[in-house]
């Protein structure tokens, strides 16, 4: 089973050399379309004289063949820290981070758990709350061999873990073209690229295409929208048909392109990320866009910090708080005139939110799934039977109970004196 693993994933690395290769050469007016190929460049950490940043990467392992949902997990410290572990966040990648192309964000990770072996490890107490961890979904990575890049931040700037990986997904690729990664937008642009499945039998092997704002691959953000998918990419159908017609007329229908307005936006840096379905799952890529001296009213999100509403329709109405347990709270609102359906996001901490239920027709409905002793937010969105929003709740927050612990009676035994027999 190893060993045809390892051989579908080299014959997927030729196929996408070859695709990028011949897309080089490709008549169309397109010259600077490739196929996307993780970069192995070890990102230069950003640390100053003064810190002594160390970190250790323990999961994923390097010699695991990843698929589905992995635990990203270690620990870092500053060893120079006047304070604490000297560790303020940290950011998980995959492929490149920053202005790189071709690269996604993972997410934030959770920080501060404990790690008593640590602290002794460097003699310091300080270091007991030193942990990261994060819950990834390694087959929208798509199948093949990628870089993970653990950045976690000290005082004197960013340092850098990388992990070689390989993940077993789908083997579709999937390229953004417009505008250039970490470009800086001031108005409405227009985002473009390609996705196809190079082994696909039939059709492109790409369903539809989605974008989020703002998010993380786990929670996936707010959702922007469905993205215009089909668009005449005789290059594309050229390099994955080859000499076959049939196949270069399949993939020629690979093109996307969205119009996204960043009115409403704050300044600041921002996420979108693109969401490539087909019948093997979705992969997944982003753009980093810096935002400037956008105006005007809303239309998508305002995202000062991740985790972000969705657009609003105007109109609002309230949403109150019933009973809280450790992994439960209950909700209800005030129904609204010509919603027919109604969706509740929530959020943990300051995270994207993300859909927790949908096409409610009732007022009210308990959350279920949550972890004890921690922070959440919640809002309701109301809909029309086509799913435009009607109106918005306000946002509430909620912090769950600690986790209830059953405490085990041990019976003991008693010793009883032995009975006495009189007159024996």
């Amino acid at each position: 089973m190893q060993s045809r693993r390892v051989l579908r994933l080299e014959r997927l690395a030729a196929t996408l050399a070859a695709v990028g290769a011949a897309l080089l050469m490709a008549a169309g007016g397109r010259a600077a379309v490739t196929a996307q190929e993780p970069t192995t460049r070890t990102p230069t950490p950003a640390v100053e004289e003064g810190c002594q940043p160390e970190a250790l990467l323990e999961a994923p392992q390097a010699d695991q063949l990843l698929r589905g949902v992995v635990t990203v997990g270690g620990w870092a410290v500053d060893l120079a820290s006047p304070a604490g572990t000297g560790v303020f966040e940290v950011n998980v990648y995959l492929d490149g981070y920053g202005s790189e192309p071709g690269f996604t964000f993972i997410g934030h990770a959770e920080y501060g758990a404990s790690r008593v072996d640590v602290a002794q490890r460097f003699n310091d107490v300080r270091f007991a709350r030193s942990a990261f961890s994060l819950s990834w979904d390694a087959s929208t990575a798509g199948a093949g061999t990628h870089t993970l890049v653990v950045l976690y931040r000290t005082r004197c700037g960013w340092a850098s873990l990388t992990r070689s990986v390989e993940t077993d997904g789908p083997t579709t690729v999937l390229t953004i073209e417009s505008p250039p990664q970490g470009s800086t937008v001031m108005g409405p642009v227009r985002l473009e690229g390609w996705a196809a499945d190079p082994r696909a039998t039939t059709g492109t092997g790409v369903e539809k295409i989605d974008l989020y704002l703002d998010g993380e691959i786990t929670t996936r953000g707010v959702p922007v929208g469905e993205v215009p998918y089909g668009e005449l990419r005789q290059d594309v159908g050229a390099a994955l048909g080859g000499n076959d017609e049939a196949a270069r007329g399949r993939f020629s229908r690979s093109g996307f392109s969205y119009n996204w307005n960043p009115a409403g936006l704050q300044p600041g840096t921002h996420y979108l990320t693109v969401y490539a379905s087909g019948p093997d799952g979705a992969l997944a890529r982003s753009l980093v866009v810096e935002v400037s001296g956008v105006g005007g009213a809303l239309r998508t999100p305002t995202a000062g910090i991740p985790g972000v509403a969705p657009p609003r329709s105007g109109l609002s109405f309230g949403l109150a708080v019933g009973a809280t347990t450790p992994n439960s709270v209950a909700l209800s609102w005030t129904p609204v005139a010509g919603a027919t359906s109604y969706s509740v996001y929530a959020s943990q901490g300051v995270a994207a939110f993300f859909p927790a239920q949908s096409g409610l027709a009732e007022t009210s409905v308990i959350v279920a799934g949550l972890t004890p002793s921690r922070s959440y937010r919640f809002f309701v969105r109301a809909l029309d039977p086509t799913g435009n929003e009607v109106a918005q709740s306000n946002t509430v927050s909620i912090t769950t109970g600690a986790a209830v612990v059953t405490a085990t009676i041990t019976p003991t035994a008693v010793l009883l004196p032995s009975p006495t027999i009189k007159n024996q």
